[in-house]
């Protein structure tokens, strides 16, 4: 298995360019998968894009962006990807084949709230607190982009996951879509009690990936490269030990 190991990593160096490359990734904070890139746990998907290319000479460059911001400048070509994209937020970018995880999108809300999900017309009797530019599903997508203020509350900035769920623990909105890793991360790092909140409904949705730039034909190539140093990864264990830094289990199983 380490022989299969070497091999691919030896392939990924044959398809890295000689020059000097630097990767630009942009993303708004979303730990477990990105946080600050100067912190001792940027991310576990930002570990695993260094692990990939750094030792390559392709130098990673992130840094957080509001979610718009990142997906306009990279459809732009103004930097070369984004972490935590899915299909139709990425549908003109490059996708690799491997994801850097699944979407379990629950629906949260305070203990003590006497709501109940039934289906999307439930959500009319609430204020649901959303992040700005973000898709969820394509149900609740359309239901969201049918409503306004009460309705739907559009929280934006860097950090949009802390400002909503202060939102949430305050009573200013009534409910929060959110990915699960993502919500668990952000109720310990906010320091509050995971037990003053609920799951009223979850989702299954598709994998969540980082997206290239199609601009110069590069984002191909680095899709290439993902995808081999992941199956690298997986095959000599890193893949497990960073995934453990963030109390997380490989998605495929």
């Amino acid at each position: 298995m380490r022989a299969n190991a070497l091999a691919i990593l030896t392939l990924c160096f044959a398809l890295a360019s000689n020059a000097a490359e630097n990767i630009r990734l942009r993303a708004d904070l979303w730990m477990p998968f990105d946080g600050d890139p100067a912190g001792e746990k940027p991310g576990y998907a930002v570990e695993i894009v260094r692990k990939i290319f750094v030792p390559q000479g392709i130098t990673i460059d992130f840094q957080i962006m509001p979610w718009g911001d990142a997906l306009q400048a990279a459809n732009a070509g103004e930097i070369e990807g984004v972490i935590g994209a899915d299909r139709s937020e990425a549908a003109r970018l490059v996708v690799p084949t491997e994801s850097i995880g699944q979407y379990r999108v629950g629906i949260y809300a305070l203990k003590t709230s006497p709501w109940k999900y039934e289906n999307l017309g439930s959500l009319e009797k609430i204020r649901l607190g959303v992040q700005l530019d973000y898709k969820y599903w394509d149900a609740l997508d359309a239901y969201i982009s049918n409503h306004r203020e009460p309705q739907v509350i559009r929280i934006g900035g860097d950090n949009p996951i802390e400002a909503a769920l202060a939102k949430l623990k305050a009573g200013e909105i009534d409910a929060l879509p959110e990915t699960e890793s993502v919500f668990a991360w952000a109720v310990s790092d906010a320091g509050y009690n995971g037990a003053d909140f609920r799951t009223a409904f979850v989702h299954e949705g598709e994998g969540i990936f980082i997206a290239f730039a199609s601009e110069g034909g590069r984002g191909a190539r680095y899709a290439r490269l993902f995808d081999l140093g992941m199956k690298a990864l997986r095959q000599n264990g890193d893949l497990r030990k960073i995934l453990a830094r963030y109390g997380q289990t490989d998605w495929q199983k």
